[in-house]
C-alpha cells in the first residue's frame, strides 16, 4: 500500500546500516520538550540560585556537539565505535532528556561565597578537568567534559551532605 512504510526485520548495528525507516530518531524530538519543561521550571524556581536542578540545557547541547566530533576526530577509537552504534545516540537522548528535569543538584560556576579554595573546591576541580581534557583532545572533548561535570556535581553534594552530618 502506499501509506505503509518499509518495515523490512533488519537490526542494524551501526550508523551506515540504517535502513531508511528508523524510529529511534525521533528520540531527538524528547531533548526540546524536555528543555522547555525544564526553562519553565527554571524560570519559576528560586532555590537555584547557586547551582542547577537537573542538566543545563547548554550543557546538554555541548555533550551532543561532541559526539560526531569524537567520531571525526579519532573514527578508530573505541569511543567512536560506540558513538557510532544505532542505538547509543537515542539512548543518550532519552537519558540525557531526564536529566534535564531530574532534580540533580549540580555545581553552577557562580561564587557567591568569594574565590576561596575551601569553599569553591569542587568548582575549581571542574575548571581543571575540564581544561586538562580539552587540552588533551579539543573539542572531541565535550562530552567527557560534561560526563565529568555531573561526576563532580555529584561528589560536591556527597561532600557537602557528609559534612552536614
Amino acid at each position: 500500500m502506499w501509506f505503509c512504510f518499509d518495515t523490512t526485520l533488519h537490526d542494524p548495528v551501526y550508523v551506515n546500516d540504517v535502513p531508511q525507516t528508523y524510529y529511534g530518531a525521533y528520540a531527538a524530538f524528547l531533548m526540546p520538550v524536555f528543555a522547555a519543561l525544564r526553562l519553565a521550571r527554571f524560570n519559576i524556581d528560586r532555590k537555584q540560585k547557586s547551582g542547577f536542578l537537573g542538566v543545563p540545557t547548554p550543557a546538554n547541547a555541548f555533550f551532543f556537539i561532541g559526539l560526531p566530533m569524537v567520531w571525526m576526530m579519532y573514527p578508530d577509537s573505541i569511543a567512536a565505535v560506540w558513538v557510532s552504534r544505532i542505538y547509543v545516540i537515542p539512548a543518550f537522548c532519552v537519558l540525557f532528556s531526564l536529566l534535564m528535569v531530574l532534580p540533580l543538584p549540580l555545581l553552577a560556576l557562580k561564587f557567591p561565597k568569594g574565590y576561596g579554595f575551601k569553599d569553591n573546591f569542587f568548582r575549581y576541580l571542574l575548571v581543571v578537568v575540564s581544561l586538562v581534557l580539552f587540552l588533551m583532545w579539543q573539542w572531541s572533548s565535550l562530552p567527557l567534559i560534561i560526563l565529568a561535570y555531573i561526576i563532580i556535581s555529584l561528589l560536591s553534594q556527597l561532600s557537602s551532605s557528609f559534612v552536614k552530618s
